[in-house]
């Protein structure tokens, strides 16, 4: 079995992945019954005691015990057939198209890339009165996926500036209500937000702009440690040095790794540095009213610790499948 990503029979490059637990029977012309399931590539076999002899075939393969999304399987093409087929000799090709329609994406879609602002991005410069410079610098792009080249700015859509988000990396989309989520992450001699190292930015990835934030040790009451403001950090303009001792012992222990949203957008996960705890966040109530989550919608998983040899472990990136 393999995931027919565009549905059209044929295992093309980069359809390479399977699925597991599908059964598959093989009937003899002779009544013999042999059964299987494949694994987690979608391979399966009939081996061994299993297997089926030369005086066997022609042979009824059925497939079955498919995931609900995937019907009776992909439209009959040159790879991927039906889920009944008729084989008359052993045949390492008998295979079966998947797909799951939540898996589409377009020919041409839109990327999001966070930057990281060197400096202050939230207080006033002494000497112009003003904001630091830092705060107006762009801070979140999107653009085709296929462009490329040197940097053209009418190619890319700037859609927060670093006075918005500061700096942000995980980034989640909600492909059902539009909005593009981004978490808060501790680098080296750039600024964060007022709201800290426990930010999440709703964004919106067509106008641009912030729609709401939310700070999860204020607002769900999840610790995600400390670190001080961009002024004691030795933090100022974005062509100016800094030392920024805080975060460099910092890093990688607090604040917000990765995060993202479940399939049918109403969960978001995060990986929380500090407690090295996963969090699911739900976001039902959000996506239908705006009502930022409270602690009654926060869940903290623990994640099981692998046994590194030097001991310790960082979870900072996840993916959800």
């Amino acid at each position: 079995m393999f995931v027919d990503y565009n549905a059209d029979g044929i295992k093309q490059l980069g359809e390479t992945n399977g699925i597991g637990s599908v059964a598959v029977k093989a009937i003899a012309c002779d009544g013999t019954v042999f059964t299987t399931t494949s694994d987690n590539h979608g391979d399966y076999v009939f081996s061994g005691g299993n297997a089926i002899a030369a005086n066997n075939y022609p042979v009824r393969i059925e497939f079955s015990n498919l995931p609900a999304y995937a019907g009776q399987g992909t439209p009959n093409g040159t790879d991927g057939r039906t889920t009944v087929q008729f084989i008359n000799a052993p045949d390492c090709s008998v295979d079966l198209g998947i797909n799951d329609p939540s898996d589409y994406c377009e020919t041409n879609p839109r990327t999001f890339v966070s930057c990281f602002v060197n400096g202050n991005n939230t207080d006033i410069d002494p000497n112009t009165n003003s904001l630091y410079d830092s705060g107006g610098l762009d801070a979140l792009v999107a653009f085709n996926y296929d462009y490329n080249g040197v940097k053209d700015m009418s190619k890319m859509t700037v859609l927060a500036t670093a006075k918005d988000i500061g700096s942000v990396w995980g980034l989640a989309y909600n492909k059902f209500t539009k909005k593009l989520f981004g978490s808060a992450v501790l680098r080296r001699h750039v600024g964060l937000t007022a709201k800290g190292l426990g930010s999440i930015f709703v964004i919106d990835p067509i106008a641009g702009g912030v729609v709401s934030s939310w700070d999860v040790a204020t607002d769900m009451s999840v610790n995600v440690g400390t670190i001080g403001s961009n002024a004691t950090r030795g933090l100022t303009g974005s062509g100016s040095p800094s030392q920024d001792p805080d975060a460099f012992d910092k890093i990688g222990t607090v604040g917000i790794g990765d995060m993202d949203i479940v399939e049918d957008g109403n969960a978001l996960f995060f990986t929380n540095l500090f407690d090295k705890k996963l969090y699911k966040i739900d976001i039902t109530q959000y996506n239908s009213s705006g009502t930022i989550p409270n602690n009654s919608k926060i869940t903290p998983l623990t994640l099981p610790e692998p046994h590194l040899p030097r001991g310790g472990s960082l979870p900072v990136g996840f993916e959800s499948l």
